[in-house]
This record gives structure tokens, sequence and C-alpha cells, in this order.
């Protein structure tokens, strides 16, 4: 597991990451402020720059960038609108964004629920870097087909 730090001992991107291109929109809504700014830093470090940050659910679906929204980080459990119930209201609204869900609860079954559900990933808190960039990329190359073959 890469732990995340600013800076790293070659000053490079780690290894194997795709930069998705900016017209690709990541929003992350998470509830705790230290989680929210760690993971919207990491994001920028790896070079990620069209980025949306949301305290909570309620917030992103008020704002402009649910439509633009590529990839969704979102945490499991907050107060108010959780996790699964965004990823159910914006399956309901006909929106199917690929999300990775990250939760600081250790419970297995969580983690079998939220790909169940339909995630594209999930990731327990302390985020795991390798794991994330191999979700992200999972999208860049989800899209490259969709767009080849239209």
């Amino acid at each position: 597991m890469t732990k995340w730090a600013p800076t790293s001992a070659s000053g490079g991107v780690p290894r194997g990451v795709i930069i998705l291109p900016n017209a690709l929109k990541i929003s992350i809504v998470d509830d705790d402020d230290l989680v929210r700014d760690a993971l919207e830093d990491l994001l920028r470090f790896l070079g990620y720059e069209n980025l949306a940050v949301f305290a909570c659910a309620e917030d992103f679906l008020r704002s402009d960038s649910v439509l633009k929204t590529s990839c969704l980080i979102v945490d499991l459990q907050m107060p108010g609108m959780s996790g699964f119930d965004l990823q159910k209201r914006l399956i309901a609204d006909g929106l199917h964004i690929p999300i990775i869900f990250i939760s600081g609860a250790s419970e297995e079954q969580v983690g079998a629920d939220a790909m169940q559900a339909g995630a594209i990933g999930f990731l327990k808190k302390p985020v795991d870097v390798d794991y994330l960039i191999q979700c992200l990329n999972g999208i860049v190359k989800a899209g490259s087909k969709l767009n080849n073959s239209l």
C-alpha cells in the first residue's frame, strides 16, 4: 500500500499513473474536512486538476457539478444523506456516475455491499493510493472505449 505524501523521493508521480484529461471532472463528497482536503491535495499532486469538493451529498446535488462529474469519490457514512443514498438518488435521476466509495468502517461486508451497489471501487481510510489510481485508470480506460466506439 502506497502512503501518500505531498512529495516523493523522486519528486515525480507514482509509476503507472494515467493523468485524466482536464475535461474529466472528479467530485469529492466527504463530511470530514481533513479527509476531504487530503483527497483533494492527493489528486492535485497526481496531476488531476478539474476537481470539486463538497462537505455533504446535499451540497453536491445542489451544484452544477452533478451533470459535469466523471467520477465521484464519496464517503459512505455521512450525516444526512449517506453515500449509498446519494448513489440511489443519482441512479433514480438517470445519472450513472462512476463512484468510488470510501469508509472508515473496517468491516469487509461494507466493502462488499458498496461493490454490489455498483461502485467501481471501495477504499478504506486511510486511502490506499495505488488502489485509488487503479480505480481512476479504470474510469479513463472505460471512457476511452466508449469514446472510440462512437
